[in-house]
């Protein structure tokens, strides 16, 4: 009678650990889907935004876009803006800024 016990609580036991790392492997696949579905909607929402400043800014000079950054940068302390230039980037935080001869040809 004791060793049927002693079988009959490894059992129960076993049983429930089955039952907890399956409730985790499912917990944590369809964790991993809404962080991909956030991540797919995130990278949406930058390339439209790029491509909407892209079109209105296609062919601003450097410094004029240099200086409405500068100005949001500003205007905005709390966010802690990286704005960086050099001769043919400009470096918004994560966007950049590219420029031949002074004009503007890319965001990425």
């Amino acid at each position: 009678m004791k060793i049927i016990t002693v079988l009959s609580i490894t059992l129960v036991l076993t049983l429930i650990l089955c039952v907890y790392f399956a409730y985790l492997a499912i917990d944590s696949s369809i964790t991993l889907t809404y962080i991909n579905a956030s991540m797919d909607s995130e990278v949406r929402a930058r390339v439209i935004l790029t491509d909407l400043i892209k079109n209105e800014w296609i062919g601003k000079s450097q410094s004029e876009i240099y200086d409405k950054l500068e100005a949001e940068a500003i205007k905005n302390p709390e966010k802690n803006i990286v704005l960086k230039k050099t001769e043919k980037v400009i470096e918004y935080d994560n966007f950049n800024f590219h420029f031949e001869k002074g004009v503007l040809k890319d965001i990425q």
